[in-house]
Formats: structure tokens, C-alpha cells, sequence
């Protein structure tokens, strides 16, 4: 849910917010099966985070968008919360 509340509320047209969300989405379901239950929404946040700065250096292309997200969030996986002793 994160994700889709921080592509809402990124800056540019409800056109380009639609690619955005739909790259969000391509993204995601070519990793999703590889994911951890409890990093879902954090590897979520982290798509869409790369897709929007991807989108703000100028990049609109979605495979480019996701190709780069999927690559972001590789080298910088989220990290884990920490637990409580």
C-alpha cells in the first residue's frame, strides 16, 4: 500500500502516474515469487522509490523504469527492521 501512496503522490500527471503504477506492477510480479513475506512491503516501497527517481532524471520508458528499479533494489536491498531483545 505504501508504494501506491508514494507513486499518488508523486509529481507529474495522472498520465504519467499511471505508467508509473503499471511499472510498479511489472516490476514487481517479476520478483515477487522471490520475496520474503515480511519484506514485501518494504521491497514494494523500495520499486517505487527507484521507479521515481528514475522518472524524475527524465527516464519515462516503462521496461527502462522497472529494469532500473529491479536493479536498484538488488544492490540496495531494503533492510531488515530491527527486532526488539
Amino acid at each position: 500500500m505504501e508504494a501506491q501512496k508514494l507513486l499518488d503522490a508523486a509529481p507529474y500527471p495522472p498520465e504519467i502516474i499511471k505508467v508509473l503504477k503499471q511499472t510498479l506492477e511489472e516490476a514487481w510480479a517479476s520478483i515477487s515469487l522471490t520475496v520474503a513475506p515480511d519484506r514485501v512491503d518494504d521491497t514494494r516501497a523500495s520499486l517505487a522509490h527507484a521507479i521515481i527517481a528514475h522518472a524524475t532524471a527524465g527516464d519515462r520508458d516503462p521496461e527502462s523504469l522497472a529494469a532500473n528499479a529491479l536493479a536498484a533494489v538488488r544492490n540496495h536491498p531494503p533492510r531488515e527492521a530491527p527486532t526488539d531483545p
